[in-house]
């Protein structure tokens, strides 16, 4: 088993005996000394930095070698000559940073015990003068060696493990407390360093048939954990792969990061656990963030984030919005049934965020979701989270979770594509099981299921639909609910928006059930010249708003039953005329309104019932520009804040109450005295 790990990691023949030593080791810059005793190897450094020449650099099973440095700060260069990989067998110790460069590649056998302040194993070149200036680029030198880790690495606390290779692969542990691991797959490695910390490594050149490659486990709990690759001939294949564990807890107030970064070619396939939670008391989540070319979050996949006192971020293919630079948008994300991402808060606190994003304005960008994504609120208090769905087209049939909140408000989930039916039945688009186009979108629309964004409601969490453009290629922009969302739990109260680019079309009813839940209907935010809103089936919640940013009129052939009603539509002709209407409370500023309801609101005893013109949100009163109708068929008009128009037409303004009540129905003048109505009564 030793020796077929050793051939496939670097140009060796045998394995070495168990008492066997670096050899030939010269000193060429700085001072130091180097005596063996047996089968240990002691390297006494008096300078901050010195550099070492060796023909051979392995360690046997038996043996050891040790580096006594002047600090934790202090540097030794070890590079290796020979025509062959090393060998590391048996174990090193370093109270300082230890380099080892070998271009056939750096093998730490099963048994291996490295104990130092920092290692950076590679086989990339670094010059002797470059190192002595405090400089730290490695860059390879066209061997196809390997880094390969099967043992124990261990720095000491904030210290660092770093491996740079074409090809990194960890089948053993890693720890770096409070300190950073990275993993990178290049042909050039910029490391950068706060003092003897590692802060980040950049990968600047690609290679072929890059890949990091974690099998076991990998933690530095309070620190960074860097996976980076850069492959200059991938396509489907995987430049970054987990399968173990990598771990990066908060410890007290440092939170871990755990970061995949695959570059512009090939997949990154997240397996195994990734977790940067907070585990004790007091504590919060992390950051988990996964990028590339493409993303592959496979089933079982363990992506947590969670944290007592708040939850964290996992952030797979962008941040929220893509709007995070620091993080590349994925041109494809899939996380399969199975998978879960968790940013959760766990005891009191608020849930953190958890994304999955394409990139929007690739024309082939998908986001297919079948996994399990949560972003909750503390169980004994805290509200939601957020979730994010997000891509040029998208895909969520199976996908489950939520960001609610047992003892807070509930948070919101976000579906961002460019074009959406939502539908009962899922399509050929959406298939969770349409595994032949993996990375391939399937027609034009996106589309999500009416039950998805029902179960999120009835869980407490708000829900938005977003279609920020039309994203060319025939997509229109539009939105179009074609099933029907009915919110069943009258509580947690949530909310529902959906905001179209141009088009809103409501074919099927929407009822929020919520006493306190908002329906917000938005259209043409993209264009003052395109966009309206097409009622065509009964909506129902305790708050209707309204928001058209383009010309286009907002209608309706169904029914609208709202507490509150608020429209923004300066450019827009509204009419709102089905006399089934129950609006409570209006507040408008639009183009020209024509709006009817039945009978409105209870107001008591004093007035009865009726529609109050009033504040709703951040408007106040009716304003227009054109010409104002409101008719109340069944009972009063009550004018609690102004109407206003510059309409000059005979027309301009309208005021009815009780345009479907026989003439003499009920008894009584119209005054604000008379209980029954009906009334226009004139607060202002």
């Amino acid at each position: 088993m030793l020796s077929m790990a050793v051939s496939a990691s670097a140009q060796v023949s045998t394995p070495v005996a168990s008492t066997q030593l670096p050899t030939g080791g010269k000193v060429v810059t700085g001072t130091a000394s180097i005596q063996s005793v047996g089968n240990v190897l002691n390297i006494n450094q008096s300078s901050q930095r010195s550099a070492i020449n060796w023909n051979t650099f392995n360690v046997g099973s038996g043996a050891k070698v040790n580096f006594i440095q002047p600090s934790a700060s202090s540097v030794t260069l070890n590079r290796v000559l020979d025509t062959n990989g090393s060998q590391i067998l048996g174990s090193i110790s370093a109270n300082g940073q230890v380099f080892i460069s070998n271009p056939n590649g750096v093998l730490f056998g099963p048994n291996s015990q490295v104990n130092v302040g920092g290692l950076i194993a590679t086989t990339q070149n670094i010059s002797v003068d470059d190192f002595m200036a405090g400089k730290s680029t490695f860059e390879g030198t066209g061997a196809a060696g390997a880094v390969v880790n099967q043992g124990t690495l261990e720095a000491a606390l904030g210290g660092y493990i770093a491996l740079l290779a074409p090809s990194v692969r960890n089948e053993g542990v890693v720890l770096a407390r409070e300190g950073t691991v990275a993993f990178a797959a290049s042909d050039k490695t910029v490391v950068q360093f706060n003092g003897p910390q590692l802060v980040t490594v950049m990968v600047d050149k690609p290679v072929l048939d890059a890949l990091v490659e974690n099998k076991q486990m990998v933690r530095a709990d309070g620190g960074l954990v860097i996976f980076s690759a850069r492959s200059a001939n991938a396509v489907l294949s995987s430049v970054i792969r987990n399968t173990g564990t990598v771990q990066a807890n908060t410890i007290v107030n440092k939170q871990g990061r755990i970061m995949l970064e695959g570059g512009t070619q090939g997949v990154v396939e997240v397996g195994g656990t990734l977790q940067a939670s907070g585990i004790d008391a007091g504590t919060q989540g992390g950051t988990i963030s996964a990028t590339g070319d493409k993303v592959s979050v496979v089933s079982g996949a363990l992506l947590e984030a969670t944290g007592q006192a708040g939850g964290g971020n996992v952030l797979v293919g962008g941040g929220w919005q893509g709007s995070d630079p620091t993080i590349q948008s994925a041109n494809a994300v899939n996380i399969a049934s199975g998978a879960v991402l968790n940013a959760s808060a766990i005891q009191n606190g608020k849930g953190g965020t958890v994304v999955a994003w394409s990139d929007t304005q690739n024309s082939a960008g998908v986001t297919k979701v079948q996994g399990t994504l949560l972003a909750r609120g503390g169980a004994e208090g805290g509200d939601g989270g957020r979730i994010e769905t997000s891509g040029r087209w998208i895909s969520t049939g199976g996908a489950s979770g939520d960001a609610s909140a047992a003892k807070g408000n509930g948070g919101q989930w976000l579906f961002d594509p460019y074009d959406v039916d939502i539908i009962s039945t899922p399509g050929v688009t959406n298939q969770a099981t349409n595994t032949a186009n993996t990375w391939s979108p399937v027609g034009n629309s996106s589309t999500i299921l009416n039950s998805d964004i029902t179960s999120l409601l009835n869980a407490g969490t708000s829900v938005t639909v977003l279609v920020p453009t039309t994203g060319g290629g025939g997509l229109s922009g539009n939105i179009k609910v074609s099933a029907p969302i009915i919110q069943q739990a009258a509580s947690p109260s949530a909310n529902l928006t959906l905001s179209a680019y141009r088009n809103l079309l409501i074919d099927q009813p929407i009822t929020l059930s919520g006493s306190t839940g908002t329906l917000q209907l938005t259209a043409g935010t993209g264009s003052s010249a395109l966009g309206y809103i097409s009622i065509d089936n009964a909506i129902t919640a305790n708050t209707v708003s309204v928001d058209n940013f383009a010309s286009g009129p907002v209608t309706q052939s169904f029914p609208i039953s709202a507490n509150n009603l608020r429209i923004s539509a300066p450019l827009s002709n509204v009419t709102l005329n089905d006399t089934s209407n129950q609006i409570g409370a209006l507040a408008a500023n639009v183009q020209s309104l024509s709006i009817k309801t039945n009978q409105g609101v209870d107001r008591g005893s004093l007035y009865g019932s009726g529609m109050a013109v009033g504040v709703v949100g951040d408007l106040t009163g009716v304003t227009a520009t054109g010409d104002i109708a409101m008719s109340v068929m069944n009972g009063n008009l009550f004018v609690d804040k102004s109407i206003t128009t510059t309409s000059t037409t005979t027309t301009a303004l309208k005021l009815n109450a009780g345009a479907s009540l026989n003439t003499g129905a009920y008894s009584g003048s119209n005054s604000v005295n008379n209980p029954y109505g009906p009334n226009i009564i004139l607060a202002n």
